[in-house]
């Protein structure tokens, strides 16, 4: 180019030596000088984020730049890694930088689409369970009641034929995964009679998640009462009693999960019985 401030288009990155030449022809003279340098042409950063989705919770899903030497990156959240991992719905975008100061920038809008979370709570009434749903973002249901039933019931109410020990499932699902929960249900009687001389007493319920009832038990301040755990250690100072309408309450809330035994003694007569501390 001949022009005093030339502009050249490259259209190949690479380094390129540059040569000008002057020419003095003031006061007849015919100098020439030659001078030399070199320009360093490169690519700006060319990449994709990719087209706007949704995704699983679980699917590490992972946005991507490009890499090379010198390249410089700056996330939407001020982030400076050549990759993100998003954790959370929304958009996201990447400014990238080469050494020449190039950059290009894309952005992605993205939906993070959360997992079934397993979760229930029951209550226990007899020989029937009442099974309270309580998970999240499910879109199917399965519960399976530890006595080869199921139902697919939100809420299901559940009559167990026998006494015994169940483990009760609850199943759960959407379009990313499927999870699942159990809980141990115990069966016992509720209402468990104790002869005492006159008149029969009757402890309830059983489990318990804390609070128990004796029904008449005659002349209550009369009866001693002792509660003692699996390993025959005594307990009856942890626990409370509260004496109304005919029936003694006996408090084993700040007691562990367990198996603990009743025992009475009024009028010469002694009766225990086990009872199961359960909370849910």
């Amino acid at each position: 180019s001949n022009e005093i401030h030339a502009k050249h288009l490259y259209n190949i990155a690479g380094k390129y030596a540059v040569h000008l030449k002057i020419i003095d022809t003031s006061a007849g003279l015919n100098a020439q000088y030659l001078l030399k340098d070199s320009v360093e042409i490169t690519n700006s950063p060319n990449f994709n984020l990719g087209a706007d989705t949704a995704v699983c919770a679980n699917a590490n899903y992972k946005l991507e730049t490009v890499v090379a030497p010198g390249y410089t990156y700056l996330w939407q959240d001020n982030s400076t890694g050549h990759f993100l991992m998003p954790q959370k719905s929304g958009t996201y975008s990447c400014m990238v930088k080469n050494k020449m100061g190039c950059f290009y920038a894309d952005t992605v809008q993205l939906v993070i689409k959360p997992l079934a979370i397993p979760k229930f709570d029951y209550t226990v009434n007899k020989t029937q369970v009442i099974f309270a749903d309580s998970s999240k973002n499910a879109n199917g249901i399965l519960w399976k009641f530890g006595d080869n039933t199921t139902s697919n019931q939100l809420n299901p109410v559940h009559n167990y034929p026998d006494l015994g020990t169940y483990t009760a499932w609850q199943i759960v699902s959407n379009s990313c995964n499927t999870d699942s929960v159990s809980h141990t249900i115990i069966i016992n009687q509720t209402r468990v009679k104790m002869f005492l001389g006159e008149g029969n007493m009757v402890l309830y319920p059983n489990p318990t998640a804390g609070l128990i009832y004796l029904e008449n038990l005659h002349e209550w301040n009369a009866a001693e009462i002792k509660i003692y755990a699996a390993n025959g250690k005594e307990i009856s100072n942890n626990c409370t009693y509260h004496y109304f309408n005919g029936k003694l309450q006996v408090d084993l809330t700040s007691v562990a999960d367990g198996i603990y035994i009743v025992q009475v003694v009024q009028n010469a007569h002694s009766t225990s019985y086990s009872i199961v501390k359960q909370m849910h």
